[in-house]
């Protein structure tokens, strides 16, 4: 099974980043999530409690959800770097399942 980027963390419009007004929001957004991600896989237990708590789930299915995740691939979430390679691979599942026209992407 090909690697693939199942999340990418910043959706801006195209505008607010061609106009370059607003890099250190872009650049606070990816420092935040590295430090979530990193903090995630140090703290599996108390993050399962804030999971649980913020999606209203059993605290014990949120740290199997954790657990089961970062023992399978510990570099399951990325903290904000793209791979091109995978995030290609997402776009041709997409396209196979007609989630999304077929086209030129960025």
């Amino acid at each position: 099974m090909p690697n693939e980027t199942q999340t990418v963390g910043i959706v801006v419009r195209t505008d607010y980043l061609n106009l370059k007004q607003h890099p250190d929001v872009i650049k606070g957004i990816i420092a935040a999530r590295r430090k979530a991600v990193q903090y995630i896989a140090a703290h599996r237990e108390e993050s399962a409690q804030i999971l649980a708590k913020q999606y209203k789930m059993d605290p014990a299915v949120a740290a199997s959800a954790i657990n089961n995740m970062l023992n399978a691939d510990p570099k399951c979430w990325s903290e904000g770097n793209f791979d091109r390679k995978s995030m290609d691979e997402v776009l041709k599942g997409l396209i196979l399942v007609k989630a999304i026209p077929d086209g030129p992407f960025d």
